[in-house]
């Protein structure tokens, strides 16, 4: 080789050189931004392992608390109120006069009444003394002697049709008046059977009858009795009036309501039926009175029962004591309870329903030219229970798996996406 060929060759050699710079400087460039790019374009992904715990159960809800006993008094008829002592919100000592009322047409009453027992107990004496039975009696004994005495007529008539002495017709004449005889004797039977019957049925119900007026009578006597003034039957507290000075009082609403103190006082908490099995009677509760500026008091949970407007729901009766309480006001609770343990707990955000059912995503991850990519997969799950934050997987994923918990794009099965770390 010459020396221009040496030259040659050792300058084709140079630029090949820096073509092959080139290529390893612009294959590396392109791996930079292709991964840059898919930085920007796949979706960013944050991962999370299952992991062994117990749910937290938050039970919470708003009601009213009220007076565990609470007394109403209605009147039966309208009634003019003469006067009202008292306002809503008053406290009150027993036997304390709380309404008054005008009893003139009361009285009025009191004494139709009187009148109307006297009517019934004639009514029921007339039932049982029997006149009308020993009629129907008499009715019978009158049949019977004739039905006996058209037998009679018959067989000796037979006996002489036998003989020869006696018509086909005449023996058919007498049977036909035999059988008309104890037709009839069989219908006085009948209607006395149906007079005993119905007669019994008639003075049950006019006994009955008797006891109702009885009670109505004892009842108007009552009201009579303390000259239409009505008084507080127990401590408490008025928490309702319904009738003023000079109107009338009806039978529509009570006189009034009294919240009895001593009898302590119930807040009534709705709550979904499913939570209901963490709580139970005897249970401590925290009570927030929001009427009272958000105070804080110590309940128990008295009773745990069907909810009659929402069968979907149960309700919670806890009972509260505070000296300010009257009844009326609105208070809150929060209760937390723990779960039994769970072998594998995820995020909620990782859990995902769709017709199929439940599933979440596991992250796999996979060599390529350009480096480890990584993708997801989606595995179907069962879910044992969940609470606000956690939802308990009963079997399709593993602890050493990794979860998908937030993503910033919706995700399909073999998406590739982007960890962040």
């Amino acid at each position: 080789m010459n020396h221009e060929e040496l030259i040659e060759y050792a300058a084709r050699k140079k630029v090949t050189g820096k073509l092959l710079v080139i290529f390893i400087v612009m294959m590396v460039l392109l791996t930079f931004f292709s991964n840059t790019i898919n930085n920007f374009t796949f979706p960013r992904v944050t991962l999370e392992s299952p992991a062994g715990g117990a749910l937290v159960k938050e039970i919470s809800g708003k009601g009213a608390i009220e007076a565990k006993s609470v007394f109403e008094e209605y009147v039966d008829t309208s009634l003019k109120v003469l006067n009202v002592n008292v306002q809503a919100g008053d406290v009150v000592k027993k036997g304390q006069p709380i309404i008054s009322l005008d009893i003139d047409e009361l009285k009025s009453s009191l004494q139709d009444e009187n009148a109307k027992y006297r009517q019934q107990q004639i009514a029921l004496e007339k039932l049982k003394e029997g006149s009308a039975q020993f009629s129907l009696d008499n009715n019978i004994e009158i049949a019977l002697e004739d039905l006996e005495k058209q037998k009679k007529n018959y067989q000796n008539i037979k006996t002489l049709y036998d003989s020869g002495y006696e018509s086909a017709q005449e023996l058919k004449n007498a049977e036909t008046a035999m059988n008309n005889a104890e037709r009839h004797y069989n219908s006085a039977v009948q209607a006395k059977d149906d007079f005993v019957r119905e007669n019994l049925r008639d003075i049950e119900n006019a006994e009955l009858n008797l006891g109702i007026a009885a009670r109505r009578i004892e009842a108007l006597k009552k009201k009579a009795a303390n000259n239409g003034v009505y008084a507080a039957p127990a401590d408490g507290i008025i928490t309702e009036l319904n009738f003023n000075e000079g109107t009338m009082a009806s039978s529509t609403k009570p006189l009034y309501k009294l919240a009895e103190t001593s009898g302590g006082f119930q807040l009534a908490v709705s709550i979904d039926r499913d939570l209901a099995a963490y709580v139970k009677p005897g249970d401590k509760v925290d009570v927030s009175i929001i009427s009272l500026g958000d105070k804080a008091v110590s309940g128990k949970i008295a009773q745990v029962k069907a909810n009659l407007q929402n069968g979907d729901d149960k309700e919670l009766l806890i009972d509260v004591e505070d000296e300010e309480l009257q009844g009326g006001e609105t208070a809150q609770i929060i209760i937390s309870k723990k779960t039994r343990q769970y072998s594998a707990l995820v995020p909620n955000s990782a859990v995902y329903t769709d017709s199929d059912g439940s599933y979440v995503f596991i992250v796999r991850k996979k060599d390529s030219p350009l480096g480890t990519e990584s993708y997801v997969q989606r595995v179907a799950v069962v879910i044992e229970d969940s609470d606000g934050t956690k939802t308990a997987i009963g079997n399709g994923i593993m602890l050493r798996d990794k979860v998908v918990s937030g993503s910033t794009k919706p995700l399909s099965e073999g998406d590739r996406v982007v960890v962040e770390q």
